[in-house]
């Protein structure tokens, strides 16, 4: 049986912004804007990432020239994303880019400097990078002492 490429993309992009929800919604703001010491990253600072990641790959769909990241090593997010509401919104807003413009092609070809590739296949990385970093995030959670497993 053939694989619905549309269908697979719009339910994986989705159920992870879903996820993202659920757990950033039951963070704290300590659990989400408080690094350990001076190495670590906060949730915000993953949030952001993700969502710099999510328009790197919808203007890689696009044919566009990705902008360059505004950060040198670990992305560190600016004051303005660290509030719930603005970082949630920015990713589910970067999320939902993706996804339109994955669907308009998912197999078209595309020729980046070091390979060939289809919007499906960046989508599909853009997730599995996200999904990465909400696993850092439910890490975060069980460091403050919250066990529960807030996206189930």
């Amino acid at each position: 049986m053939p694989v619905d490429l549309k269908a697979h993309l719009t339910m994986q992009l989705n159920q992870t912004l879903a996820l993202y929800k659920k757990d950033v919604g039951a963070c704290t703001e300590e659990q989400l804007g408080t690094p350990f010491n001076e190495t670590t990253r906060t949730a915000y600072d993953f949030l952001y990432e993700c969502e710099y990641v999510n328009r790197r790959m919808t203007q890689r769909i696009k044919g566009e020239e990705p902008t360059p990241a505004p950060w040198t090593g670990w992305a560190v997010a600016p004051e303005e994303w660290r509030n719930r509401e603005v970082a949630i919104a920015k990713f589910e807003a970067s999320v939902n880019d993706l996804l339109a413009a994955a669907l308009e092609d998912p197999e078209k070809e595309i020729i980046l400097p070091d390979e060939v590739t289809t919007p499906f296949a960046l989508a599909l990385f853009a997730d599995m990078h996200s999904m990465y970093h909400l696993g850092q995030i439910d890490y975060i959670q069980t460091l403050h002492g919250d066990t529960k497993m807030h996206w189930m």
